[in-house]
């Protein structure tokens, strides 16, 4: 179940986003208030597994509320000024939703809260911790020496299919593995080590090994699903990382 606190200064926009989050029955609206000041009221007897939050709203922004939130509170913007999306994922947020938000865009949202939040159903000694990191000199293998393995691992870089960050954390898919790997790792991380033509960055919190795609399905303006070779694993992006791809793909002619 995730504890969810809602603080937009529209209530109809409050109420929209109940609705929404309505077909989510995991996601428990704890609260919906409309100001900062509201908000950090709410948090000093609750803390929240996430915070949809507005960005301009009178007297404070919704910039200012990320100082009071603890490290476990997931933050997604909903806002209709998309000109804050920078700030916000500097500074940790982990999705950016423009007004009006389609179904379908919250879908992608909520995949990505239920990835990054994972961790938090097993046990502790299998939370992901922080991991040495190293590239081998010949650039083709990632080593990685964690607690949460209680060993070194290494990966090859060629197995790598896609890494997408969320917050502190990577999710890293494989083509030996069904489901990703989750490292105490930023993505600006693996972006320094995966510098080989064959990974591209689509947008803040993907990258991708290009040569893999097989295919992709448009799903609506707001989803696009990438299919790789030799995997089963599907990769679900938005409308910024799709665009990038076509722009991939005509600049290598795919």
């Amino acid at each position: 179940m995730f504890s969810t606190l809602l603080v937009d200064d529209e209530p109809s926009a409050n109420k929209l986003m109940r609705n929404l989050l309505s077909a989510h029955p995991d996601f428990r609206v704890i609260d919906s208030v409309e100001s900062v000041s509201e908000a950090r009221s709410v948090l000093k007897s609750v803390t929240p597994g996430v915070i949809f939050l507005d960005v301009e709203m009178p007297k404070k922004s919704g910039l200012q509320l990320l100082g009071d939130l603890k490290p476990e509170t997931l933050v997604v913007f909903v806002t209709a000024n998309e000109n804050y999306a920078l700030q916000a994922f500097e500074a940790g947020a982990l999705d950016y939703l423009v007004k009006p938000v389609s179904p379908e865009r919250l879908e992608i949202a909520i995949s990505r809260i239920k990835r990054i939040k994972a961790p938090e159903s097993t046990s502790p000694n299998e939370n992901p911790q922080e991991e040495a990191l190293v590239v081998s000199p010949k650039m083709d293998s990632i080593h990685l020496s964690s607690k949460r393995y209680g060993k070194s691992v290494i990966l090859k870089v060629s197995d790598i299919v896609w890494v997408e960050g969320a917050q502190n954390y990577t999710h890293v898919q494989l083509l030996s593995a069904q489901a990703t790997e989750i490292h105490r790792r930023r993505l600006m991380e693996w972006e320094g080590l995966l510098k080989s033509n064959l990974f591209k960055k689509l947008d803040r919190s993907v990258i991708v090994q290009v040569s893999l795609i097989s295919s992709t399905e448009w799903i609506s303006r707001d989803e696009t699903v990438v299919s790789f070779h030799n995997t089963k694993a599907r990769l679900s992006i938005g409308r910024a990382a799709s665009q990038k791809l076509k722009d991939i793909f005509q600049e290598f002619g795919m």
